[in-house]
């Protein structure tokens, strides 16, 4: 789940078009500033917020990640509804001459008005204009602060005590990966409620009865995540390897086998550790001497007996691949196969990029893979 900000304004990669995003309204009877002039400008910067595609200038840029999550959430909470959208400004609260609390409500116009989503957010008056900014530093004033490497804890009562585990992996795939460590910020909430209330997301139809899920926002070096501490204690070392490597390359160049060959091999599966699954693998697919891997490789189902935790040979087979290009030459070795992009028709980037790392091509890969089978990893 991403982390995202159901309210009216939404800072971070918002690309509403002007047709799509309404103007804020100031809702009846609401009190805005004894300065008519003010009140107009603080209702246009909202909207300009809105709707802007890159809205940067209007946030505080000391809470630009907290701000991108709370926009998200405005942005998902848009989605998909069948009726047009009002935004209305509820209510403008001064906390000083130049900082204000204001609260917002989302509602879908139809014949029967439906309550989308209600938000709050902090405006900060600066000359003739306004900047924003998500609630979290206020909302969290006074809880506990501990940092761990390139980690940052809040929480109230007590560290969650897996986070040293969490720190140290984290730290052993940025160090694999060559990242200039993230600086990466956790805030440790009882559920997912209280982690939309931080960032200011005070309703939100679309959570409606979840308990449990993270919200993050990133920056290329910075994360932000308000999580469970449960989550902590528990981590994934799998879904954290998808996070750490999405700080190093980007999304779109990753070769979705590769990185889940790695997530496989650096931290299993579904709790199923890689040596666990290996053996599956070999007990399920490989007893078969007549396999054709490359045919197994492209079209091979789930071999787990679960089809709710479904295990890929294509992944497995790119375990073995990673683990021997590590071997050979050191992980920099994979990181050009890992980034070799998405699918293309016939996987031609990837046998490109696997036969510069192993000199396996298209045509000697059933070979090459039953030997590394054979070898069972080592």
């Amino acid at each position: 789940m991403k982390s995202t900000l159901t309210g009216l304004l939404l800072l971070g990669s918002l690309h509403f078009g002007y047709a799509q995003a309404p103007a804020v309204a100031a809702a009846p009877g609401v009190k805005l500033l004894p300065d008519s002039a003010a009140s107009r400008q603080l209702v246009a910067s909202l909207t300009a917020l809105l709707h802007s595609p890159a809205p940067a200038a209007l946030v505080l840029p000391s809470a630009s990640l907290a701000t991108a999550a709370l926009l998200e959430e405005v942005r998902t909470a848009a989605t998909g509804t069948p009726g047009p959208l009002r935004h209305y400004l509820t209510n403008v609260v001064p906390l000083d001459s130049l900082h204000y609390l204001l609260q917002l409500a989302t509602v879908e116009a139809t014949a029967a008005p439906v309550p989308r989503a209600s938000y709050e957010l902090l405006a900060q008056r600066q000359g003739a204009s306004f900047v924003f900014s998500a609630p979290l530093a206020r909302n969290t004033a006074g809880w506990h602060r501990r940092q761990l490497g390139s980690y940052t804890f809040y929480y109230q009562a007590e560290l969650p005590k897996g986070a040293a585990a969490l720190v140290k992996k984290a730290t052993f795939f940025d160090h694999k990966l060559q990242s200039l460590l993230p600086q990466t910020t956790v805030y440790c909430c009882p559920d997912l409620p209280a982690a939309l209330y931080l960032i200011g997301v005070t309703g939100q139809l679309g959570y409606a009865g979840l308990a449990h899920g993270t919200l993050s926002s990133r920056e290329p070096r910075r994360l932000l995540l308000l999580t469970q501490p449960q989550d902590i204690t528990g981590f994934d070392p799998h879904d954290l390897w998808h996070q750490r490597v999405r700080n190093t390359l980007p999304a779109g160049t990753l070769n979705k086998p590769v990185d889940e060959g790695c997530a496989y091999l650096y931290g299993g599966s579904w709790g199923i550790s890689w040596p666990a699954i290996l053996r599956l693998f070999q007990a399920k697919v490989s007893a078969n001497p007549n396999t054709d891997w490359l045919a197994v490789y492209e079209n091979a189902p789930n071999f787990n007996d679960s089809k709710r935790q479904p295990l890929l040979p294509a992944y497995v087979i790119n375990a073995l691949l990673v683990q021997k290009i590590e071997r050979e030459k050191g992980f920099a070795a994979v990181k050009p196969l890992l980034a070799c992009g998405k699918y293309e028709p016939g996987n031609a980037n990837y046998f490109k990029a696997l036969e510069a790392a192993t000199g396996i091509t298209k045509s000697t890969f059933n070979s090459a893979i039953w030997a590394l089978v054979r070898a069972g990893g080592q």
